[in-house]
């Protein structure tokens, strides 16, 4: 489903709005799921867009779904400071997203585009990204149907695997049958994952090197995440971290199951989380810091006796991210953040434990910011599921 041309409108207008209150004369935009967001398309090299005026799309080749802006051929990269000049005139300050552009990108561009100041971006538009529209909602909505089918097929999928593999690789085709893209995209750099991740028995308390709560043992050390072939035990935690995404916007899962039963401490640790994601709900609403809300939760970690577990082996700083095109968008539920929710902003709340040689409880749901508190778009039972 494409993006409306009254959405795109509406976002560059934003983006401009932004621009202009910067003093920057226009913002070139590069990073794919920015050229989506502003462009509906990932198939261009550029999209240039002024502080004030018509943007223009520049590629290579036939642009992939072309968008709704004028759209140019660029027969060499080095051409593109002759468009600059056509649409912004010599000089002034150009906007990049510095938070993702390689150096060596930027060194070219820096060569190329003499004359001109280049000045970091990529804020303004990870702020404008973090409020969803009104129909960035309605994708997210839908995603979250189609994820409760997933879910509901679990328990007998689990009934039927052997392996931690052979569970993940099952609820991977029923999502795939789901229509889901395949590929969940993170931005920050040196970070990515896999769209499921089956966390069984003592693996899933592994640390990783990724900037998550948990991480898992995986099949190689080119990627240790996730699955690792390990033997589906009985009472033993399994923990599913899954994210759906099937028309480019991710929602985050994650739920707890295990087979015939569960130690009563395990248990304990779920509901534990259980409580600490009903109290960082109930305060949640327009207005609140985010790092009150990570406050909340680890003081409740702590009442609990539970904080040497508290989010993961590495006790990564925060409780939640925010979720939409990326996996790792803003805003951030973390220690000392003071951004603001806004209406309109959507976060996965993620509050787990990590027991070294037992296994990681928890769950994970999202949220959509309203301007009296949140409403929840994961739509899977909280419950602890034995099989």
């Amino acid at each position: 489903m494409g993006v409306p041309a009254e959405e795109l409108a509406s976002r560059i207008g934003n983006l401009q709005a932004g621009l202009a209150a910067q003093g920057v004369t226009a913002a070139v935009i590069i990073q794919r799921l920015d050229l989506y967001y502003y462009a509906g398309t990932v198939g261009l090299d550029y999209l240039v867009v002024p502080a004030a005026g018509e943007p223009l799309g520049l590629a290579r080749h036939n642009p992939y779904e072309p968008g709704p802006w004028r759209t140019e051929v660029l027969r060499r990269r080095e051409d593109l400071a002759g468009f600059l000049l056509e649409l912004v005139g010599s000089g002034g300050r150009l906007g990049l997203e510095l938070d993702v552009l390689p150096a060596r990108v930027y060194l070219r561009l820096a060569q190329e585009l003499k004359g001109y100041t280049l000045v970091d971006v990529s804020a303004r538009i990870r702020r404008q990204r973090a409020v969803k529209s009104a129909w960035e909602l309605e994708v997210l909505r839908a995603t979250a149907r189609k994820d409760l089918a997933v879910w509901s097929a679990v328990p007998d999928l689990l009934g039927r695997a052997r392996t931690d593999l052979e569970l993940a690789a099952a609820i991977e085709a029923t999502a795939r049958c789901q229509g889901h893209q395949g590929l969940i995209k993170f931005r920050a750099f040196n970070e990515e994952i896999y769209f499921s991740s089956v966390l069984a028995g003592p693996d899933g308390a592994l640390p990783g090197p990724w900037d998550t709560p948990l991480s898992g043992k995986g099949v190689s050390p080119t990627f240790p995440q996730g699955t690792s072939g390990t033997l589906l035990r009985a009472g033993e935690p399994i923990l599913i971290d899954y994210g759906g995404c099937y028309q480019g916007y991710v929602v985050d899962q994650s739920r707890l199951f295990a087979r015939g039963y569960l130690p009563q401490d395990l248990r304990r640790g779920y509901e534990v989380a259980r409580e600490i994601q009903e109290a960082v709900i109930e305060t949640a609403r327009p207005g609140v810091a985010c790092g009150t809300l990570y406050e909340k939760a680890l003081r409740l970690a702590e009442q609990a006796g539970l904080s040497e577990f508290f989010m993961g082996a590495r006790r990564v700083p925060f409780i939640g991210h925010g979720v939409g095109l990326e996996l790792d968008e803003w805003p951030v539920l973390a220690r000392n953040s003071p951004v603001a929710l806004e209406p309109g902003m959507v976060f996965a709340l993620e509050p787990k434990f990590a027991f070294p040689g037992r296994g990681a409880v928890g769950l994970e749901n999202c949220y959509a910011v309203t301007p009296t508190g949140v409403e929840r778009l994961t739509l899977a039972t909280d419950d602890l599921i034995i099989v």
